[in-house]
């Protein structure tokens, strides 16, 4: 069916690209004389070109300068009459103790947008446990012709064990939130169309060249008179390089040809809060005599670049399972598959791990408890883009570790699982 849907698309004309001669201008990143040891925004400056190009449609072009924050708005304004004299480079419009050429304010001038990365905030903490903990704030002022100066903040956190570890990790993770954070500016949305659909798949336009991930999701809205701003979600389940498949989760009318969508910006992360009863099995040895335990647990899937199989992690609270010693809590990790089906989904789901007696008062010390795991099939239902309730229905076993109480049997329960 999916051949049948690209030969399909081969045989449409092509769709009219973009304007030529339109480029995002990117700076380097500058450091607002914080003097930071072992220069770790280095290595971050390529990385930040990347994502920025991959969430584009326009070309991407590097200046290999940067700039303190103090010079933004003063670049802003000399920009703005650089195009508005045809750019021309006077001695008056050229930005003070910044070195910048006249070849690179040229450029910069006929750029569709002018993207300047700047340190804003910094701070390094040592804690007792030996470790440096470091915050970075990064400010992406936009500058584009007729718009307002935005301003996209990103606060990353790092840690190692010196202070050039701790700021390199939080460097490293400034590309990361960028990619994400981009999505909400117009002009690097990747807006896309349905060339090719069928009764529950669509054939979108782009593919990796332009960014889409598997599990993307897609905000539809009907190119034509009369249709409502949002008129259905389709989520990508697969990728090619210059096309991606997608299926319908829900469309308020059969979707066209020509119709637009429009991407919904997400972190790629799933968190599924629960509650669940156990009916213990009191007959296990060394097990407890409870005939229901209740649970209540948090469970975390990353989804961005995965669809079919996607790892999980989690942790739960068994409340009235007491076997002394300290507050007990399953960590667990797996793996579950995911099966769409329109609004509806199948998650069958299956983890390993261990119960940890967490201490409550003085003279306790962690320790094991018990080991084990379960699997349950999850059924669920898209409430909105962004909410799913479900049904969980399953087995858990965990065993005794030396003095530990033992569970299992036979389990149910409700969750509300919220996309990010």
């Amino acid at each position: 069916m999916r051949r049948a849907l690209l030969i399909c698309a081969l045989l449409l004309p092509a769709l009219a690209p973009l304007a030529s001669g339109l480029n995002v201008a990117v700076l380097r990143l500058g450091d607002n004389g914080w003097r930071l040891p072992g220069d770790p925004l280095a290595g971050v400056n390529e990385r930040i070109q990347d994502v920025i190009a991959g969430s584009t449609r326009l070309g991407v072009v590097g200046i290999g300068h940067a700039l303190d924050e103090s010079d933004v708005a003063g670049l802003q304004r000399r920009l703005g009459e650089m195009r508005s004299s045809k750019g021309a480079v006077a001695p008056s419009v050229r930005p003070s103790a910044v070195p910048l050429s006249d070849e690179d304010l040229g450029l910069l001038a006929a750029s569709r947008a002018v993207i300047v990365p700047v340190l804003t905030d910094y701070s390094l903490d040592f804690s007792e446990a030996s470790a440096y903990t470091a915050q970075l704030e990064t400010t992406f002022s936009v500058i584009e012709e007729g718009s307002p100066l935005v301003a996209l903040k990103i606060r990353t956190l790092g840690r190692g064990a010196t202070d050039v570890e701790a700021i390199g990790a939080a460097a490293r993770q400034i590309p990361r939130q960028l990619a994400f954070r981009l999505r909400e500016l117009p002009d690097f949305q990747v807006k896309t169309g349905i060339v090719v659909v069928d009764a529950t798949t669509v054939l979108l336009q782009f593919g990796r060249n332009m960014g889409v991930h598997v599990g993307d999701l897609y905000a539809l809205s009907a190119a034509r008179p009369g249709s409502a701003p949002e008129g259905g979600l389709v989520e990508v389940d697969e990728v090619r390089k210059d096309y991606s498949y997608a299926h319908i989760i829900y469309s308020d009318g059969a979707p066209r040809i020509g119709d637009q969508v429009q991407p919904i910006p997400r972190l790629g992360l799933e968190t599924t809060f629960y509650v669940h009863a156990t009916f213990n099995n009191t007959q296990l040895a060394g097990g407890s005599s409870e005939p229901v335990i209740v649970t209540a647990g948090t469970l975390l899937t990353w989804t961005r670049g995965l669809y079919d199989f996607r790892p999980v992690i989690g942790f739960e609270y068994p409340f009235n399972y007491a076997p002394g010693g300290g507050a007990p809590v399953d960590v667990f990790l797996g793996g579950e598959l995911n099966w769409r089906f329109w609004r509806f989904d199948i998650v069958p789901l299956a983890a390993l791990g261990l119960n940890e007696l967490l201490p409550v008062s003085a003279g306790q010390s962690p320790a094991a408890s018990t080991y084990g795991g379960f699997w349950q099939l999850s059924v669920g239902y898209l409430v909105t883009r962004a909410a799913r309730v479900q049904l969980d229905f399953g087995y858990t076993q965990w065993f005794p570790i030396g003095g530990g109480l033992g569970y299992g049997g036979l389990e149910g329960g409700l969750g509300l699982t919220l996309d990010w």
